[in-house]
């Protein structure tokens, strides 16, 4: 906050301007997207996302408020929170979302379907989903993973690189199965909660 100590430096305003400039918001297309998270994952996604083809990433947000707007990835604006209404008015319609808070992600996902975002999953090219799976929102499923048969995959869950859920299997809502794991048939892993 700009008077936090109730003394203002030329540093503090410096900060507070450059940290609240307006930036410019591409116009959406039909297969725009927008990554919640300027995070390694979210570079990960980018690179999904990419790959894929289907949608197009226009830029990341940015779930904390203390960074400088100026900053980018791979020569993409990052965003604040506050921003998410007016990419949506400028055409990106679709929205992954990615934080390593459970409030926070349901709140922002709340938030996102109230303006009209469609949550999207990313699903790696390499990756093996059984027809018959059911998958949640915002699932990330990464290289060469498998979901089996019948395997049902909760929303915000992550399944990373060469991880295995098999037949009948349910993962819950918030759950990150990591890399190289093995989940047998019918096992049963709840929901992340808090």
């Amino acid at each position: 906050d700009l008077i936090k100590d109730k003394i203002i430096t030329k540093e503090t305003l410096e900060k507070f301007l450059k940290n609240n400039k307006s930036i410019s918001i591409p116009s959406g297309n039909p297969n725009s997207a927008v990554i919640v998270g300027a995070s390694n994952h979210g570079k990960t996604v980018y690179d999904f996302l990419i790959e894929n083809g289907k949608y197009k990433p226009i830029g990341f947000v940015n779930y904390d408020n203390n960074f400088i707007h100026d900053e980018k990835i791979f020569d993409l604006n990052i965003f604040g929170l506050n921003d998410l209404e007016k990419i949506y008015k400028e055409g990106t319609k679709y929205i992954y979302i990615n934080t390593d808070n459970f409030n926070l992600t349901k709140k922002i996902s709340s938030d996102a379907k109230k303006i009209g975002y469609k949550l999207i999953n990313i699903i790696h090219k390499t990756a093996c989903v059984s027809s018959t799976a059911t998958i949640g929102e915002c699932v990330f499923v990464g290289p060469f993973s498998i979901i089996g048969t019948g395997a049902k995959i909760g929303s915000f869950t992550k399944i990373l690189n060469k991880a295995s859920v098999a037949h009948d299997s349910i993962v819950g809502n918030y759950v990150q199965i990591s890399d190289g794991a093995t989940i047998a048939g019918n096992a049963n892993i709840g929901d992340k909660i808090g």
